[in-house]
């Protein structure tokens, strides 16, 4: 059977490396990448390195404080301005309790032993993100059954993203400081520039005690993009009366509630993605985790205050190509966790694959025989799909999905040259049979 030639090529490869390095060795031969690489152990500059560093540094924090103050209240038509010039829209010491409470909370969540344990490879977290979720709406619950004005924040939102920057800010150089005094392991891309070490993490997994700092930034993450669609749904019913409903803001909330509970759930099939795996854990990581939850619920923001309702055809039309694009990213997604964790799993036997000489086999069929990231396209086709349901109304609801397909879009190249660099000729090889990366004969 297939299963069983991979597993002979696999036995192969393998001696024959362990031959070639005994041989290299002997006669004192610096070995070639293809024998000596593992993911990572070679630097890759990223970002154009210390500049783009710099750059996107700046365009993070940016982009979203821009994003917030377009929609406002005061202003409920969507368009660009100037940024306030009173330090008071940005800064206050109630909103930014709201959001340090709410890291709190999510580190003693991710601290109690609240669900199982699970590892792949050198990833070893707790699982319970969707415990943290459950925990963290009950306490939103119960607060707004008390009478507390909870949706408050939501007047206060540039002030609240104000603070989560800040919070980002200083964690990042709580991880930049660990990072150069750790023996833990290394995030082998930064390369000893302060700026781009800053940036993209000296830390592959960071922890303190029992608190993996990946697997809380993800749940900061993912947990605020719940917390804010609902802020928005308990708003609508404070300010609309009784039977009043509104199924495009409705649409969007359903939609951001499975985005969010699928990452929760499948958290164990995340530890094998190349974010989970390879990334360091730096300002990039910390300050996705903060401004991510409002940039994704930028089109909640728009309809809630601009009291746009789409036409049924539309969010239907949406509705199924949303379906299709979460049916393709979670398929792809578990398909490829399971075949990273047993290769050997029966399931695999007729699937094609190519052998590397690391032991590895580079998964080729089914999903990821069409293009190299078939999970980067579902992801694309959800974002686009929300986005849509406002139609031609205004463009700065397409801002999130423009700049969520870029990020995906410059990952493949990442991805493309930590692979080339680690797996060599098997990664030419690979390319050769999966030729595209996003779209067939387009990408």
């Amino acid at each position: 059977s297939r299963l069983r030639r991979d597993e002979e090529l696999d036995k192969i490869s393998k001696g024959l490396s362990v031959g070639m390095d005994k041989i290299l060795k002997a006669n004192n031969v610096p070995q070639p990448q293809q024998y000596e690489t593992k993911y990572g152990e070679k630097p890759v500059r990223e970002f154009g390195s210390w500049p783009g560093a710099f750059f996107t540094i700046l365009l993070m924090p940016a982009l979203a404080l821009a994003l917030q103050m377009t929609c406002t209240k005061s202003k409920p038509v969507a368009a660009l301005s100037l940024p306030s010039t009173n330090w008071r829209a940005y800064l206050d010491l109630l909103t930014a309790g709201y959001y340090l409470g709410f890291v709190v909370w999510q580190i003693l969540l991710s601290s109690v032993p609240l669900g199982r344990k699970a590892s792949y490879g050198a990833v070893h977290a707790r699982l319970s993100g969707f415990y943290n979720l459950l925990l963290t709406l009950s306490v939103l619950g119960g607060l707004y059954y008390y009478g507390y004005n909870v949706t408050s924040v939501l007047t206060k939102s540039v002030a609240l993203l104000t603070a989560a920057v800040l919070t980002a800010l200083l964690l990042a150089l709580v991880l930049l400081i660990k990072g150069g005094r750790t023996n833990a392991r290394r995030n082998i891309n930064a390369d000893g520039n302060k700026l781009y070490d800053f940036f993209i993490g000296r830390e592959l997994y960071p922890t303190v005690g029992s608190l993996t700092f990946k697997s809380l930034l993800t749940r900061m993450e993912f947990v605020g993009i719940m917390l804010l669609d609902v802020f928005y749904l308990l708003k609508y019913v404070e300010t609309h009366a009784a039977g009043v409903h509104s199924p495009t803001l409705l649409f969007v909330v359903v939609a951001h509630t499975l985005y969010v509970l699928d990452t929760l759930w499948f958290e164990e099939k995340f530890m094998t993605t190349f974010e989970a795996q390879y990334e360091g854990v730096g300002y990039m990581s910390t300050m996705a985790a903060a401004t991510w939850p409002f940039l994704i619920t930028y089109t909640t923001r728009y309809v809630f205050y601009t009291n746009y309702e789409a036409p049924t055809y539309r969010l239907v039309i949406c509705g199924i190509f949303f379906l299709l694009g979460y049916y393709m990213y979670r398929a792809s997604n578990s398909l490829k966790a399971e075949f990273r964790k047993n290769p050997q799993n029966p399931v695999f036997s007729d699937s094609q694959t190519v052998s590397t000489f690391m032991s590895k086999r580079l998964l080729c069929d089914r999903w990821w025989k069409l293009v190299r990231h078939p999970n980067y396209v579902g992801d694309m086709v959800m974002m686009w799909s929300v986005a849509a349901v406002c139609g031609l109304s205004h463009w700065l609801p397409y801002v999130f999905p423009l700049v969520h397909s870029a990020i995906l879009v410059h990952r493949t190249f990442r991805v493309s040259a930590r692979c080339k660099n680690t797996y060599g000729m098997a990664w030419d090889r690979y390319t050769q049979l999966v030729k595209y990366r996003l779209l067939p004969r387009v990408f």
